[in-house]
């Protein structure tokens, strides 16, 4: 026989007792006690319920969503506001704050366009590149959808001359890190 309910709660009187909800043992006393008082304990302290009582109550709330009336105040109350997320922006928007962004305008601007001075394009590599038939210069590997490296061979980065320039792969090119007086030996024997 149920004795009390609630919108989420169902106690069951047997007799003189009552089961608690959370962890059904019998309680004995008070009137409409629904909790045992250690469960009650739990309930006032924030600690989290058990987990059959966590879905008895998912199970109560589930197909409840927020009424119509709720539903046009949230609308009302987000109208006007400026806030992007989750919305993507147009390509001429994104453009706009590509260009605005670009140079010495960006925050992490540090004032220097190129280690490699003005004269090294992506042009010049890829003239240099076809000069050496798109194979490394040292293992002839040809290069398979990444394009390989330009080294220079002297290691001055200013100095762009195609007589100092020779193509590597990724491989080759971090070898040349050290020993740097063989590999100038190396590249200008072979050339």
């Amino acid at each position: 026989m149920i004795i009390w309910t609630n919108c989420y709660e169902i106690v069951y009187n047997k007799g003189d007792m009552t089961i608690c909800i959370d962890c059904n043992k019998d309680i004995y006393g008070h009137a409409k006690p629904d909790r045992c008082r250690p469960c009650a304990d739990m309930a006032k302290k924030g600690i989290p319920k058990p987990p059959k009582e966590q879905k008895r109550l998912r199970v109560a709330r589930l197909g409840i969503g927020h009424t119509e009336e709720a539903r046009l105040k949230v609308s009302a109350s987000l109208m006007g506001n400026t806030h992007r997320l989750g919305t993507t922006q147009s390509f001429e928007t994104r453009r706009k704050i590509s260009f605005a962004n670009i140079g010495d305008k960006h925050h992490n601007w540090q004032g220097v366009i190129s280690l490699y001075g003005p004269g090294f394009t992506e042009a010049l590599k890829f003239d240099i590149r076809t000069r050496d038939g798109f194979a490394c210069f040292v293992c002839d590997e040809n290069e398979n959808g990444i394009a390989h490296d330009v080294h220079h061979v002297d290691y001055d980065k200013y100095n762009h001359r195609w007589d100092n320039l020779v193509t590597l792969c990724k491989s080759c090119h971090m070898k040349t890190n050290s020993e740097r007086e063989k590999w100038i030996q190396c590249f200008t024997a072979k050339s």
